[in-house]
């Protein structure tokens, strides 16, 4: 149809009469309209299909997309992760990825370890992160910790915490902690934003 079209304005220099009288017309326009928005939710569920259902097959990880999209569906969330993947964003793009990791390095010691986490703790808390994806992906890089290490440090940190932490799913290499809302309330009493 595009091609006549095309092929008809460049032969006559206008728009046919057929366009202009039936299908530029209000109810031409409103169906027209209808089965792009139609089409539109078509595209989500193919969407949903191939985000969430062929990735984690393909690549052999992902597995908790799915979760983290079912769980917020409806409300969206605020998720830290160390690696922002698309599908974090769930489905509708209602969740915010924050890139937000502590800053620790292969050097630290134990001391400076424990304050880098607490401070990142905090960071969370102030950031009103709901949820944290970790994933362990990738080499690791010279005088940087790799995403192995940081999996480990970060699993046990939490483990040992279960008063702010909840571990809700884990597949592989792949974390997903809650933040548990009372840790909230403690860190900031008012329930308001930082």
């Amino acid at each position: 149809i595009l091609w006549w079209l095309l092929v008809s304005i460049r032969r006559t220099g206008g728009v046919p009469d057929f366009i202009k009288s039936k299908v530029l017309s209000i109810p031409a326009l409103l169906f027209i309209s209808w089965l792009g928005i139609l089409s539109l939710h078509g595209w989500e569920f193919l969407y949903r299909d191939y985000k969430y259902a062929r990735w984690p097959p393909f690549f052999g990880f992902g597995t908790s997309w799915t979760w983290l999209a079912n769980a917020t569906a409806d409300h969206g969330a605020r998720i830290a992760c160390n690696t922002v993947f698309y599908p974090i964003f769930g489905y509708d793009l209602m969740n915010t990825p924050v890139v937000l990791m502590p800053d620790i390095t292969p050097q630290d010691k134990q001391e400076e370890r424990q304050r880098q986490l607490e401070i990142w703790e905090g960071q969370l808390h102030r950031s009103q992160i709901d949820y944290l994806y970790i994933f362990a992906i990738g080499p690791s890089l010279a005088d940087e910790i790799s995403h192995h290490d940081r999996y480990d440090i970060l699993e046990a940190w939490m483990a040992g915490r279960p008063e702010i932490y909840s571990l809700i799913f884990k597949s592989g290499r792949e974390l997903v902690y809650r933040l548990n809302s009372s840790s909230h309330i403690m860190s900031n009493p008012t329930g308001r934003g930082p």
